[in-house]
């Protein structure tokens, strides 16, 4: 197992900063439309204190493992608090299909001279060591294609992970929802 160079080389995290139209806090999503949480209702939860979370998502050339990643973004949350980003475009080495252009907004001119997802990886391992990574289906798709670059490189993600597809289908009833999309 290689460990998490010194410093970053390719992509460097950079301070979060919440965009205007979004709410005052993540947690304010759990609120109902129109009303407005009290501090006490805003407070971390204590589960969230003393960890380090990055929640993550990769777009890619194709749904599958055979897929060349094509963008990375992630984001650090550090005590309940947004701290950082760490995200590029990424160049896969090869054309980018339409469909996955209509899909992720991503096309082959926005990719030409971007870092592959090899380069940044030691940056993204040094982002990423000792947080839970979380994302959407992460252990279906994220995951899995991680592991298959990391584990040609060296690099051991052995991070805890929460998939919050798994979550929404334990916590959310299939009645609430049409079907458990990221949205």
């Amino acid at each position: 197992r290689r460990s998490a160079p010194a410093k970053y080389t390719v992509v460097s995290p950079e301070p979060y900063t919440e965009p205007e139209e979004l709410p005052d806090t993540l947690l304010d999503y759990a609120a109902p439309e129109g009303a407005k949480k009290s501090e006490e209702d805003r407070a971390v939860p204590a589960a969230m204190l003393g960890k380090t979370f990055v929640v993550m998502d990769f777009e890619a050339t194709d749904k599958d493992m055979t897929a060349e990643p094509i963008e990375l973004a992630a984001l650090k949350i550090k005590d309940g608090v947004a701290v950082e980003t760490f995200g590029s475009l990424l160049d896969p080495g090869k054309h980018i299909a339409p469909e996955i252009t209509k899909l992720t907004g991503i096309n082959d001119r926005m990719v030409e001279g971007k870092p592959s997802f090899v380069e940044i990886l030691p940056d993204f391992f040094k982002f990423a060591e000792g947080a839970v990574l979380v994302g959407h289906n992460i252990d279906g798709y994220d995951f899995p294609l991680l592991r298959k670059y990391s584990d040609k490189a060296g690099f051991l993600f052995d991070n805890e992970r929460m998939d919050t597809l798994t979550l929404a289908k334990k916590y959310i009833p299939n009645s609430e929802v049409p079907r458990y999309s990221l949205e």
